[in-house]
């Protein structure tokens, strides 16, 4: 499962896609489409207990999603950029906390 980055207004920033074969598995609202301040800092929080994932995009909550069929519940964390598109991206003050 993985939370998505993307540079662009209404690309999806914090929504939920899995590359194992479902899909974009829960898609931002309205208003989180329209969180993300392009060109700027950012501020994506992502809280993953079990098949229980919840992603927060400079405040605003952009999915709450159970997995009622999750392929994992844990593993590695992991950040990544595609090739292509000229996408350039910066992350600072990661932290990762385990509760």
């Amino acid at each position: 499962m993985q939370a998505e980055v993307d540079p662009s207004v209404g690309k999806h920033t914090g929504a939920l896609f899995e590359s194992g074969g479902r899909g974009w598995v829960a898609m931002p609202t309205a208003e989180g489409e329209q969180a993300l301040k392009s060109g700027e800092w950012n501020d994506l929080e992502v809280s993953a207990r079990g098949n229980h994932i919840v992603t927060q995009l400079n405040g605003v909550k952009i999915v709450d999603y159970t997995d009622p069929a999750p392929k994992f519940s844990d593993g590695v964390i992991g950040l990544q950029i595609h090739t292509g598109g000229g996408v350039k991206m910066r992350w600072k003050d990661i932290f990762v906390q385990q509760k």
